[in-house]
């Protein structure tokens, strides 16, 4: 393994690994002199509370152990040098502000995977990590995720597509504010979702496919604001049936419409210049 500076040598960690699961709080916050990578020994459960907050010089890649189960509020924050890092399947829970401002950072196999035991992603957990968007690294969220908060992932950048998991109940304000690499964006049909908060997608500049938002109540003020190169919205889901009709007296094939959209707030749509398609559903009041 790489030598680490946090600790003069790995071998350091091997030997104290079995004695210790936390990094307490605010352990190394501010030891801005600190240079290299970080490596977090096995056995280590919990980073605590600003473990690392400030540590501004660390410039090598974060090492996160398989024990790892949480990561606290601010623990990376400002850690603006780390170029990598690896999120371990084991984790459970990603504070608000814990990678904030990490905006060296690239992912492991350039592709963020949240872990399937994360019910949460807490508000600017990974605020600004342009590096995730200037390396082009896709995003990945599990089934069993309820909320998204507010600028959870803000000016992150990242590529391809994003499926909302249907566990997802609401997307809060500019949790993907100006994530300018997302192409398409799915929600499935059996989606949760009540709300798509306030500018939740805005600024999503390469974004050209929304599909599936047929289930949300609320569409937000600005929620799709500046999506410049959106071209086909759809509130509806298409249903197809098999009826008889006792008019010609045999089977057709039928299609009706569902939509569960009541609100879609001022200026949802703004600056979206490339729309070409957009079917509103009788359902929607406002």
């Amino acid at each position: 393994p790489p030598r680490s500076t946090l600790f003069p040598y790995t071998t350091l960690f091997r030997s104290i690994s079995k004695n210790v699961n936390t990094i307490p709080f605010g352990c190394f916050d501010g030891c801005s002199s600190l240079t290299g990578d970080i490596i977090i020994p096995e056995g280590v459960t919990k980073i605590d509370t600003q473990a690392f907050y400030s540590c501004k010089s660390f410039d090598g890649t974060l090492y996160l152990p398989d024990s790892l189960t949480y990561i606290g509020t601010n623990a990376f924050n400002n850690c603006n040098k780390l170029t990598s890092f690896n999120l371990p399947s084991s984790v459970t829970y990603i504070g608000p502000w814990a990678f904030y401002w990490c905006d060296k950072l690239v992912p492991e196999n350039n592709a963020l995977i949240i872990p399937e035991g994360v019910t949460d992603i807490y508000e600017y957990s990974f605020y600004a990590c342009y590096g995730f968007g200037n390396n082009h690294a896709t995003l990945s969220l599990p089934e069993g995720l309820n909320t998204i908060r507010s600028n959870a992932f803000r000016s992150c950048g990242f590529y391809g597509e994003l499926n909302i998991p249907s566990t997802v109940t609401n997307i809060q304000t500019y949790a993907f504010y100006d994530c300018w690499g997302f192409t398409k964006i799915t929600f499935p049909d059996n989606t949760a979702i009540t709300t798509i908060d306030d500018y939740a997608f805005a600024n999503c500049t390469s974004l050209t496919n929304l599909y599936g938002i047929w289930g949300t109540k609320v569409i937000g003020d600005h929620a799709f604001a500046n999506c410049s190169n959106i071209k086909n919205v759809s509130f509806c889901r298409v249903i197809r049936q098999n009826a008889y009709n006792y008019i010609t007296n045999q089977y057709e094939d039928v299609e009706s419409y569902e939509s569960m959209v009541e609100t879609i707030g001022d200026y949802a749509f703004t600056n979206c210049i490339s729309l070409t398609n957009l079917l509103i559903p009788a359902s929607v009041s406002t």
